[in-house]
């Protein structure tokens, strides 16, 4: 504990504290990481308002300062290594009011009224249950990621804005204050096979922020070739070693989940009753897929570290840019329609399926598309009897797809 904090500080600990004289500066005091060091001179003067486990992020919002802190968490899951995934189970937003500059009353009305839109926002954000983050290994990036906790992949961190004002006061990297804060589900079981052995598995849902919104508002590509309300998923499988020294074997498996990667949106009719009617735009309907695609190939890109043979085959066969080599899979579950009902779905799968084979092709990628009605195969097998189905019909694409023996890549939508 640094030398000169408050008694009532606990190691491990972040406390919000609070000058009682006329300015009300308030400071907020990271015993785990020593950065309360600089306040030792305001100390004496301070009286502690809360405890949390971590700093989330600060924000100013005009002459409001909002800080967020998680009070609670919970370890939702391992990954081998020992590396604890934790989920916020209770947040609180803590208010600071900073100097309020001198307006006239009309437009002290209207900034007070936008202000408090603002600020209800920004706090009425479900946060508890809902985010997770690790502090000792980089989760942002399909595992095992050689980057530091501390560089994540920024397209999967929600609290990126909120830390902004620590990483310019230079706290971040080693000495980040803020774990980068993930959207989405990260859970694991310790599990026996049928022979008494024990394994692991881990699943984690990472939502990407750059396209979010409402199922039927959040569709297609926007202007930076971003899906609408795209998931990444990593699955990890691990044996438990019986003695401390021996390597412990793993397989991943990474898939996304999301929409349709072309221009398309979505009509609501008879008042959001019934099906919605899908539009796709008539001109420049595939720009930003090719896009899309290379941006997946590159963050799929085999690790040097891990499968040396992969690597060096592709650098061979694709030259300067090897992962251009890298293949991806789009699995559709779109509908294909019949003739007495309306066929927007069905249009759209065919656009689907057509852009996979203009990027083959014209750009000469590895695309490849399959095409699965899972809602009319529901209907005529049964949920069992379509799992297996597309088990079976996953499992056919993977000799010729997985490069590495630890990992695939597939997209679904």
């Amino acid at each position: 504990m640094p030398n000169g904090c408050p008694s009532s500080c606990k190691a491990g600990q972040h406390s919000l504290l609070s000058n009682p004289k006329p300015q009300h500066a308030l400071y907020c005091c990271s015993t785990r990481n020593s950065h309360c060091k600089a306040f030792n001179c305001y100390l004496c003067a301070m009286q502690v308002l809360t405890h949390a486990k971590y700093v989330l992020g600060y924000v100013v919002l005009g002459p409001v300062a909002l800080l967020l802190l998680a009070e609670a968490v919970r370890v939702s899951g391992t990954l081998p290594g020992g590396h604890e995934i934790k989920t916020v189970t209770q947040s609180k937003w803590h208010r600071i009011t900073l100097q309020q500059p001198d307006l006239d009353v009309t437009t002290q009305a209207a900034a007070k009224a936008e202000l408090d839109r603002g600020i209800d926002k920004t706090m009425s954000f479900p946060m508890d249950g809902a985010h997770y983050f690790c502090e000792t290994l980089d989760i942002t990036r399909p595992f095992p990621s050689q980057h530091p906790a501390g560089e994540p992949s920024w397209p999967f961190v929600w609290n990126k804005a909120l830390t902004l004002p620590f990483r310019t006061a230079g706290l971040d990297g080693p000495n980040t204050v803020c774990p980068a804060l993930l959207q989405g589900m990260a859970e694991s079981r310790d599990l026996e096979d049928f022979d008494g052995r024990r394994f692991s598995y881990c699943l984690i849902s990472r939502k990407c922020r750059l396209h979010v919104g409402p199922r039927y508002k959040a569709r297609g590509l926007n202007e930076n070739s971003d899906p609408g309300n795209e998931i990444e998923c990593d699955q990890v499988v691990w044996k438990h070693p019986d003695y401390s020294e021996q390597p412990i074997p793993w397989s991943r498996y990474t898939w996304r989940r999301g929409s349709v990667p072309l221009w398309w949106t979505v009509n609501i009719r008879n008042g959001g009753m019934g099906e919605a009617e899908i539009k796709i735009r008539s001109t420049n309907t595939f720009r930003g897929s090719r896009r899309y695609v290379r941006r997946l190939q590159k963050r799929y890109m085999p690790d040097p570290h891990l499968h040396q043979g992969s690597a060096d085959e592709l650098a061979v066969v694709a030259g300067t840019d090897a992962s251009l080599q890298v293949p991806v899979v789009f699995f559709s579950l779109l509908r294909k329609g019949t003739p007495d009902r309306d066929r927007s779905e069905a249009k759209l799968a065919e656009a689907f399926d057509y852009m996979a084979s203009q990027l083959r092709g014209m750009h000469k990628l590895p695309v490849s598309y399959v095409a699965l009605d899972w809602h009319q195969m529901d209907k005529e097998l049964g949920s069992e009897a379509l799992v297996e189905g597309f088990w079976a019909q996953l499992s056919s694409l993977l000799p010729s797809q997985v490069r590495s023996p630890d990992s695939c890549h597939i997209g679904c939508r």
